[in-house]
C-alpha cells in the first residue's frame, strides 16, 4: 500500500521538537518568574503526582496539604490533569491491551529488551541524543535506564493504568429523562418505581427511533477525560524528553563545572557530553529527541512488541495487536508527538516504521555501543556455563530484528559467538519449546481457566518484582530532571561490596524466577504427555508424568508465589554514612 509518510513530512518532523512543553521546560530551568517553580519544585511535582494518582479526591478538598502544594506549583501543576479524550479513543481497546500485558507482562519485558531497545539503536540519526543523556552507553547507568523504561511499561500497561472518566454517566437514569422531557416538554417525564413514565396530559408525539437518536446525541456531548497512573508515567516522561532537549541544545545553562577546571585535567565523556566545542548539529541530527524519533520510538512499544511476542510463540491477532497500538497512540497523544505521526492499524504501522528506518537505519557506533550495554546488562543475569552469558543476549537480539539489521548493532565478537552452529542449534531448540509451551497454554489450558488465570497472575507479580530489581542507587528518582544532562548522583554510602551483594541479590531473584517459570513450562509439557498416555492407555506412564507435573507445578508455584517476594524484600540496603 502506498505510504502517507514521504520523506518530505518526516524530514519536517524531525526539525521538530515539543512546542508546548519546550517553553514551559524552558521557563523552569532557566529559573524564568513565568514558570512560577523551580527544577527542585517540579521534581517535588513528580512525587505529589503519584499521590494524585493514588488519591485524587484529595484534590478536591480546599484545605488538603495536596490542594495547597498543588496550588503552589501553580500553573504547571495543570501539567499533570486529566486529558480531555479525542474522540476516537476506545475504551474497550484500551482495556484488551491491558489485559495482553496482564496475561503475558514477562514475555513483554523480554521483547523490550530484544526489540524494542535495540530498535531504538538503529536510528543513527537518533542515537546520539539517547547516547548523551539515557546514560546507556556506561555501565554503571544500564540498571536505572532500564527500570525507568520498565517502569513507563508497567504503568502504561497495567490495567487501569490507562482509563476514561466521563464527567457524567452517560447511562445515567437523569439523562435518559433530560432526553425525553427536552423532546416533550408536555409529556413530564420521571422515574417511578425503576420504572421511566409519562405523567403529562396527551399523547406523546416520541417515536422511538427518535429518542433512540436523541440518546446518543446526548452521550456524545458528555466529556470523557484520560487518566491514570500511566498516564502520569507518560506525562513524566514527556517533561523528561523536554528537559534533555533543552539541555542538549542549550549546555551553556546547564554548566556545574567551569571549563577551566576541565582543562587541567583529561575528560570523561560525561563532561565532553556536558561540554560539547560545537552546538548540538541540527541540520544532519534534526532537533534532538524530534518528532520524527518519539514516533518511531512510539512504534517500538505499540507495533514491535505484539509482533515480537507472535516470534516466539504468543499468537497475537490483528486485533489484539491494533488494541495494543491503540494504547500506544493515547500514549503518543498524552506525549505531545503529531498526530498524523501515530496510526493504531496494523498496516499503517508497519509502513510507519519501515518508513522512519528507511531513512534512519544504520550502523554507528553509538549504537553499537548501546546494544552492547543493554548485552551486558543481560549477561549479568545469565549463567557462564556452555557459553549461555555470551551468545544469548545477541541470539534474542536477532530473533527479534532479523539477521540484517542485527548486523548494524553487533559487534563481530558477539556476531560470531550467536551464529555458531551448536548455539543456533541450541536457541532452535530453546525457542521451539517456547513455541511449544504456548500451542499448549492455548490449545489446553484454556480449559482450565482457574490454572490460566492463577499462573497470569503469578507472571505478572514476577515481571513487578523483575523491574523493581532494576532499581539501583542513585538518588534521582524516575523521571526526575537532573542538574545536567549527564549528571547523576549515587546515595551515599554506594560501596564496591555494596554493588556485589546487589548483583548477588539480583542474580538470585532471577533465578528462582527462571526456575519457577521453567517449572510452568516442564509442567504443560507434563500435562500433555499425560493426556497422551490416557488416551493410549498407558497407565504407569500416565500415572508417573501426572505425579510428575502436579510437582513441578506446585514447586513453580511456590518459588513463584512465596520465594520470589521473599527474595524481593531481602534487596540489599546502603549503610547510613
Amino acid at each position: 500500500m502506498p505510504s502517507r509518510w514521504d520523506d518530505a513530512l518526516l524530514e519536517a518532523a524531525r526539525k521538530q521538537g515539543d512546542p508546548d512543553a519546550d517553553t514551559m521546560v524552558a521557563e523552569i530551568l532557566t529559573g524564568a518568574p513565568a514558570a512560577g517553580i523551580s527544577r527542585g519544585g517540579y521534581n517535588h511535582l513528580l512525587d505529589l503526582a503519584n499521590v494524585l494518582v493514588a488519591n485524587p479526591e484529595l484534590s478536591l478538598v480546599p484545605d488538603s496539604r495536596l490542594r495547597r502544594q498543588l496550588d503552589q506549583a501553580g500553573h504547571v501543576a495543570s501539567f499533570f490533569d486529566p486529558i480531555e479524550a479525542p474522540d476516537w479513543v476506545d475504551e474497550e481497546k484500551l482495556a484488551r491491551a491491558a489485559n495482553l500485558w496482564r496475561t503475558d507482562s514477562l514475555l513483554c519485558i523480554a521483547v523490550l529488551y530484544a526489540a524494542s531497545l535495540p530498535a531504538c539503536y538503529l536510528m543513527k540519526r537518533g542515537v546520539p541524543a539517547l547516547y548523551a543523556t539515557e546514560k546507556l552507553s556506561e555501565q554503571k547507568y544500564v540498571f536505572q535506564r532500564i527500570f525507568e523504561t520498565g517502569v513507563m511499561l508497567e504503568g502504561v500497561m497495567s490495567p487501569g493504568g490507562i482509563k476514561v472518566a466521563h464527567d457524567v454517566e452517560p447511562n445515567s437514569d437523569e439523562i435518559i429523562a433530560g432526553v425525553l422531557n427536552a423532546m416533550d416538554p408536555l409529556g413530564r417525564w420521571t422515574w417511578q418505581n425503576h420504572r421511566l413514565r409519562r405523567t403529562g396530559e396527551g399523547e406523546s408525539p416520541l417515536t422511538a427511533e427518535a429518542v433512540q437518536q436523541a440518546f446518543e446525541d446526548s452521550r456524545k456531548q458528555a466529556k470523557r477525560y484520560i487518566w491514570g497512573g500511566g498516564i502520569i508515567s507518560a506525562r513524566k516522561v514527556r517533561f523528561l524528553h523536554s528537559a534533555m532537549r533543552h539541555m542538549l541544545q542549550h549546555p551553556e545553562s546547564m554548566r556545574g563545572i567551569t571549563k577551566e577546571i576541565l582543562d587541567e585535567r583529561a575528560r570523561t565523556f560525561v563532561e565532553q557530553a556536558q561540554y560539547r566545542k560545537a552546538p548540538w548539529d541540527t541540520a544532519a541530527l534534526g532537533v534532538p529527541i524530534n518528532q520524527e524519533d518519539l514516533a518511531f520510538v512510539l512504534l517500538t512499544f505499540g507495533y514491535l512488541i505484539p509482533k515480537g511476542m507472535d516470534v516466539w510463540g504468543r499468537a497475537v491477532t490483528r486485533e489484539q495487536k491494533e488494541d495494543f497500538l491503540h494504547l500506544w497512540r493515547v500514549v503518543g497523544y498524552v506525549m505531545g508527538i503529531r498526530e498524523d505521526l501515530m496510526t493504531d492499524n496494523l498496516d499503517e504501522a508497519e509502513a510507519l516504521y519501515e518508513a522512519i528506518l528507511r531513512r534512519n537505519a544504520g550502523s554507528s557506533e553509538p549504537g553499537q555501543i548501546l546494544t552492547s550495554a543493554i548485552m551486558d546488562f543481560l549477561r549479568k543475569y545469565l549463567p557462564e556455563r556452555f557459553g549461555l552469558a555470551q551468545t544469548v543476549p545477541a541470539s534474542l537480539i536477532i530473533d527479534q530484528l532479523g539477521l540484517e539489521r542485527a548486523k548494524l548493532l553487533l559487534n563481530d565478537k558477539d556476531l560470531r559467538a550467536a551464529r555458531g552452529p551448536l548455539t543456533r542449534m541450541g536457541h532452535g531448540f530453546a525457542r521451539s519449546s517456547i513455541r511449544l509451551y504456548y500451542w499448549l497454554r492455548r490449545n489446553l489450558l484454556r480449559y482450565v481457566p482457574v490454572v490460566g488465570t492463577g499462573v497470569s497472575v503469578l507472571t505478572q507479580h514476577a515481571a513487578d518484582a523483575l523491574i523493581d530489581s532494576w532499581r539501583d542507587s542513585f538518588r534521582r528518582n524516575p523521571f526526575y530532571i537532573p542538574t545536567q544532562a549527564t549528571t547523576w548522583v549515587m546515595q551515599r554510602g554506594v560501596t564496591d561490596a555494596y554493588e556485589a551483594d546487589l548483583l548477588k541479590w539480583r542474580q538470585r531473584l532471577f533465578d528462582t524466577m527462571a526456575a519457577g517459570l521453567g517449572g510452568l513450562i516442564f509442567a504443560g509439557f507434563g500435562l500433555a504427555l499425560t493426556l497422551v498416555f490416557f488416551f493410549f492407555d498407558m497407565t504407569f506412564a500416565r500415572n508417573v508424568f501426572l505425579v510428575a507435573t502436579v510437582a513441578t507445578f506446585t514447586l513453580a508455584v511456590i518459588a513463584l508465589r512465596y520465594m520470589v517476594p521473599h527474595i524481593a524484600l531481602q534487596r540489599p540496603k546502603v549503610e547510613a554514612t
